[in-house]
């Protein structure tokens, strides 16, 4: 068996898609959180609706771009918190 074979059988034994109850975490959690639930319900989320893979189908590439998707959607999060703190401090100097 090759090495990328089983990799792909370790990440599927790893992820059970009923150790995370859907209806427990908001969409705002699920798109934005860091806690262990809310990554692997986004990565299962992003491999699913953005690449319309199923975990028992998909590649090692296929759960790698559901992690970056998954790490994009924080980054995003954060860099638009910071610009909207930095709109309102500007605002409120009267700087725009």
């Amino acid at each position: 068996m090759s090495q990328k074979t089983e990799k792909i059988r370790s990440i599927r034994r790893d992820i059970k898609l009923t150790e995370v109850p859907h209806a427990l975490l908001s969409p705002e959690d699920i798109r934005t959180g860091t806690g262990a639930g809310a990554l692997k319900q986004a990565i299962l989320d992003n491999l699913y609706y953005v690449q319309g893979r199923i975990p028992k189908l998909a590649t090692l590439n296929d759960w790698y771009m559901a992690v970056a998707y998954t790490v994009r959607d924080r980054m995003l999060d954060r860099f638009t918190y910071s610009m909207r703190r930095l709109a309102d401090k500007a605002g409120q100097r009267g700087e725009l």
